[in-house]
């Protein structure tokens, strides 16, 4: 027992030597070997979830830390904003600095506690394109991406609203408190987890990567496990949707976008978010659907035209962003 024990540590090291590799080539703009990475996710369950922890070991890590630069002591820190709680603007990670926190070798820093106005109602706004982390005042942690806003009272720190976007949350659990996500026309409360919530079109789609939330307009709300969907429509009704990857929730935190038979419209809208640019799409198209992962690339233009790639698609620059059609035969 104990020499499978010693060959299963062995191979896991491995696994996670090669998740490492994978993780900081696929970073370098110059990246195109995609078929021999996919190749290698698809050789084994294990691998994509290795892949998974890795890149977000090292992106959770690496939140708040410069391009560029020494990090300044604690003491020297300064509010990123006087209406916030403290919050951490998150950054891709890069070179040296994501090899160091791999290894193991992380600084924590503590960004000050702020005051504010009684009663005063916070508004966390992201522009498109730009992500950003923030940890409230329970120990919620909430990740924003591109394009959100979130609504915070002081008055209640277990309840927010998303006002639009995507937002992914690592709830505190409170057995007497339990947390609550005003999202669209519907509600979500958090029975400990975590969890991603996106509004799309008035409608409200909430994953859940561990634990349980309850889902849906109260006393007629929906329980969802790790690994399950729900979609709130505008007027609260609730329905069930595929089965989701649990590793996957919240992928766009790691510079991936997952889909599953959606349509095509929302892949461009998600990627219009991510990217901070907008892409459009030919009526023709309307309809088409999508299943598959989109790799965020540090070079945009070079991200679109693969998506095209993909999906037998043209595409053209169209002002600052892009526009896909059919392909011309």
């Amino acid at each position: 027992m104990r020499k499978r024990g010693g060959l299963m540590a062995e191979l896991d090291r491995r696994r996670e030597e090669e998740a490492l590799a994978w993780v900081r080539r696929v970073e370098d703009p110059e990246f195109s070997e995609w078929e021999a990475h996919a190749a290698w996710l698809e050789a084994d369950p294990r691998n994509l979830t290795m892949f998974n922890r890795v890149s977000t070991l090292i992106d959770e890590a690496t939140a708040g830390l410069a391009l560029a630069g020494p990090v300044p002591p604690p003491d020297k820190l300064e509010p990123v904003n006087d209406n916030l709680h403290p919050v951490v603007a998150r950054r891709r990670w890069r070179g040296a600095a994501g090899i160091a926190v791999a290894a193991g070798i992380v600084g924590l820093v503590v960004a000050p506690q702020l005051h504010h106005a009684p009663g005063a109602l916070e508004t966390i706004a992201t522009p498109p394109g730009i992500t950003r982390s923030l940890a409230l005042a329970d120990g919620t942690r909430v990740a924003l991406n591109g394009d959100t806003g979130l609504r915070l009272d002081p008055a209640q720190p277990r309840m927010v609203t998303l006002t639009r976007g995507e937002a992914y949350f690592e709830v505190v659990h409170d057995a007497t408190r339990p947390f609550v996500v005003h999202a669209g026309g519907g509600v979500v409360r958090d029975v400990g987890t975590a969890f991603n919530v996106a509004l799309d079109e008035g409608a409200a789609e909430i994953a859940v990567q561990e634990g349980t939330v309850l889902a849906g307009q109260e006393g007629q709300a929906t329980r969802l496990g790790a690994g399950q969907g729900a979609r709130i429509a505008a007027d609260g009704r609730t329905t069930m949707i595929a089965r989701v990857e649990p590793v996957s929730v919240g992928d766009w935190r790691n510079g991936r976008l997952s889909f599953r038979d959606v349509s095509l419209e929302r892949v461009v809208r998600d990627l219009s978010r991510s990217l901070g640019e907008p892409v459009t799409l030919d009526p023709l198209l309307s309809g088409r659907r999508f299943t598959g992962v989109v790799m965020l690339d540090a070079d945009h233009d070079r991200t679109v035209h693969r998506l095209a790639a993909i999906m037998g698609l043209a595409v053209a620059r169209a002002g600052h962003g892009w526009h896909l059609s059919p392909a011309k035969r």
